[in-house]
């Protein structure tokens, strides 16, 4: 249990700002507000408040637990009295309640010694050194000094990010999984979107294996064009590079101005190149037509024409109307019945033979983009090989 004390002002620190000596002073970036550290309750004190905040989380299946939050009084929630109680609260408020993360929490070991506030006033216990190992300049662009120094250990840094967003931000920093939080795609995009604000490169801290990397390829299937863009702007080439084969099915005509903005031309090129050669790589695997075999007695080169026409149509058909996600179910589909009107045996294994060849070529036709930043002598990315 926490007490704030209300004999000190927060410190507020903002750009244009003047130092102590008279001079003016810059700070680069978002300002933040310096509390007051809380101190403790006397031990016994507002265990009432402690039980109900625990059962008011296991009401709502929450991740964070009130526990004597000053959000939490109906002047700064916006809720009146009776809606409180409504929602199960008691309508005993104490303004030096605090809401504090079921994540980073202050009875952990090592003892944390950073304590960072989201905007909605939930309190994250951090230990600052795990952190700048993370991101070396984590939080100087809003900082008047290194988080470091130590007046970071005596004060609450209040930061502009809401508690879901500040909750992903600092599972990156420590390596660890927000998925028990349940973040959705949208709360993912906007805490990774905030990351270069706070002097966090988003490239550097999701890399392959780590839980927000797998936490977004988890809904890279249900939001192919946005995660591909989440990666595209942030530079995470891993990424992207995975995310694309989700997009082989998408009609790159609807991207949106918006979307292309986002993505960049690098990594639309890249996008439309992957597009590209595997439209180009069906054509070469189709219209090359069976190998002839040589004339029996009962097949001429001019009854082999019929299966060579007929390969022609079947496969002009498909690449018509091809698209670069078409499975080789689909081509054996359309290839098969071809063998149905044969009679010779030789023409028959040589269309077998060209069909297995179809499939066994477009398996191995790549399906996600280049992620090398490589570039050929012209300076422009290397197209994708076959």
């Amino acid at each position: 249990m926490y007490n704030n004390n209300d004999d000190h002002q927060p410190y507020l620190y903002t750009p244009g700002s003047v130092s102590s000596d008279g001079s003016d002073t810059l700070y680069p970036g978002t300002p933040v507000i310096l509390k007051p550290l809380p101190t403790p309750v006397e031990p016994g004190q507002g265990n009432r408040r402690m039980m109900m905040g625990q059962q008011q989380q296991q009401q709502s299946q929450q991740e964070y637990f009130i526990w004597n939050s000053e959000t939490t009084t109906p002047s700064s929630s916006g809720l009146t009295s009776g809606q409180f109680q409504q929602a199960g609260y008691s309508t005993d408020y104490r303004e030096d309640v605090i809401s504090i993360s079921t994540s980073f929490q202050p009875n952990t070991d090592p003892a944390p010694d950073t304590i960072f506030a989201s905007s909605d006033n939930v309190y994250f216990y951090t230990i600052y050194q795990t952190i700048l190992n993370a991101a070396p300049n984590a939080f100087r662009p809003c900082l008047a000094a290194p988080l470091s120094d130590p007046q970071y250990r005596t004060t609450v840094i209040v930061l502009d990010a809401p508690s879901a967003e500040l909750n992903i931000i600092l599972h990156a920093l420590y390596k660890t999984s927000p998925a028990n939080n349940s973040p959705s795609f949208e709360t993912l995009v906007r805490a990774i979107d905030r990351m270069p604000r706070y002097g966090l490169s988003a490239e550097h801290l999701i890399k392959p294996n780590t839980p927000l990397y797998e936490l977004l390829l988890a809904h890279a299937p249900l939001y192919p064009l946005d995660s591909y863009a989440l990666a595209a702007h942030h530079g995470i080439a891993a990424l992207a590079a995975t995310v694309s084969a989700h997009l082989l099915s998408h009609d790159l005509a609807t991207v949106s101005d918006t979307i292309a903005e986002r993505i960049g031309p690098i990594y639309l090129k890249r996008l439309l190149l992957l597009h590209s050669a595997r439209f180009a790589a069906l054509k070469d695997i189709l219209l090359r037509p069976p190998v002839p075999h040589s004339e029996t007695g009962t097949c001429s080169f001019e009854d082999q024409k019929k299966v060579t026409r007929a390969w022609a149509l079947v496969s002009a058909y498909l690449v018509w109307d091809a698209r670069p996600d078409i499975s080789t179910h689909t081509l054996g589909n359309a290839l098969n019945p071809l063998l149905e009107h044969l009679t010779c045996k030789l023409c028959e294994k040589s269309l077998k033979d060209k069909i297995k060849d179809v499939m066994v070529r477009w398996t191995a036709v790549k399906v996600s983009v280049v992620h090398s930043s490589s570039r050929d002598t012209h300076g422009s990315l290397k197209a994708i090989g076959i």
